[in-house]
């Protein structure tokens, strides 16, 4: 079983966009994982 972040790196890495992301729209997918990016910062 993969974690989520995990799926998340498979996500970011195998989708391409036709245009650039909109400021509202990449905000709300690090709002979505910010306590992860949290908790990887930490774990170091």
């Amino acid at each position: 079983m993969s974690t989520f972040l995990e799926e998340l790196a498979k996500w970011a890495t195998g989708t391409r966009q036709t245009t650039k992301p909109r400021r509202k729209e990449t905000m709300a997918v690090f709002l979505a994982v910010r306590q992860d990016v949290k908790e990887a910062i930490a774990a170091g």
